[in-house]
């Protein structure tokens, strides 16, 4: 079965393809007194800027800390589109979304329903953006998908019913509110493929004195699922007795790393790891000084 989706990008010169798109007046909210925001819901060419009729989506909402709001009831008709505001109230992302009508596309010989679905920070925020909201068809990003200059690379992965979807047909067109004009069609909407974007089989995977600048738990999470079943997880992590993380140097660029590093617990990160169907099979301690030492974890899948 064939599969397209679409996705709209306003960064760089991509006719006739026909697309659902959720417009807000700003990407990033910051301050409380900028805080109401514009948002149209419309049904368009981006390259040519020509607009279709849109009945009232089946669907207006956004989800936000796991929790879906309907919004149908505060949008109202304008021209062909759908137009209204919302309070950008906390410090969270702001995912809207629409859900249309489908119509028949006569040139395809079947009925097309578009998912749309675009994202608002909330007073810096951070996280949540790479999370998909469980629309049936989304395209979840890999890149943040605001904050971005011309020139800047996005990349998300198409997913269907909760699952990544790998050679889906993905049309991408320009926003042209300048009039670009096309030097031909294909410049007009632009066709890639989605691909899953794992990595698996891993050897070996090192980590050297990362843990204490993420957050392990998840990092770890991520890491294990690449590894193979004869392959390796080496981890080094750092303790200190009555110390800092770093160590005093004439460098003072590097005082700044302790403002954000914590110190890993090694029987917390052992036990997650172990829970993960790996064991330890060798631990080692290196001294560095009398107050800071390394600990190496060795870790393989269990048979």
């Amino acid at each position: 079965m064939k599969k397209t989706l679409s996705v709209l990008l306003a960064g760089s010169i991509c006719a006739y393809a026909h697309f659902g798109t959720i417009l807000p007046s700003k990407n990033v909210v910051e301050k409380q007194e900028n805080s109401k925001i514009s948002i149209s819901f419309s049904f368009m060419h981006p390259f040519m800027q020509t607009y279709m009729m849109l009945e009232k989506p089946e669907k207006i909402g956004v989800f936000s800390d796991g929790k879906v709001q309907d919004l149908s009831g505060i949008v109202a008709k304008k021209g062909d589109s759908w137009v209204g505001s919302f309070e950008i109230n906390k410090p969270a992302m702001f995912s809207f979304f629409m859900e249309p009508k489908p119509y028949f596309e006569p040139s395809e010989g079947k009925f097309i329903k578009h998912l749309t679905k675009t994202i608002v920070e909330g007073y810096g925020a951070g996280e949540g953006w790479d999370k998909p909201i469980g629309l049936k068809a989304e395209i979840v990003p890999l890149t943040r998908p605001y904050g971005l200059y011309e020139g800047n690379l996005f990349q998300g992965k198409v997913m269907y019913k909760g699952k990544v979807v790998k050679n889906a047909e993905v049309e991408v067109e320009f926003y042209n509110t300048k009039k670009f004009k096309a030097p031909s069609e294909a410049h007009v909407t632009q066709v890639v493929k989605s691909d899953e974007l794992t990595i698996k089989g891993v050897d070996l995977f090192f980590i050297g004195l990362v843990l204490e600048y993420v957050n392990p738990e998840k990092a770890l999470e991520k890491v294990i699922k690449t590894i193979d079943t004869k392959g390796v997880l080496f981890i080094v992590i750092q303790k200190n007795e009555g110390t800092s993380f770093v160590s005093k140097t004439k460098y003072s660029s590097l005082t700044k790393l302790a403002e954000i590093s914590k110190e890993v617990d090694e029987i917390e990160i052992d036990a997650l790891i172990q829970s993960k169907n790996m064991k330890l099979i060798k631990r080692e301690k290196v001294e560095l000084t009398k107050n800071k030492f390394f600990i190496t974890l060795e870790y393989q899948m269990k048979e």
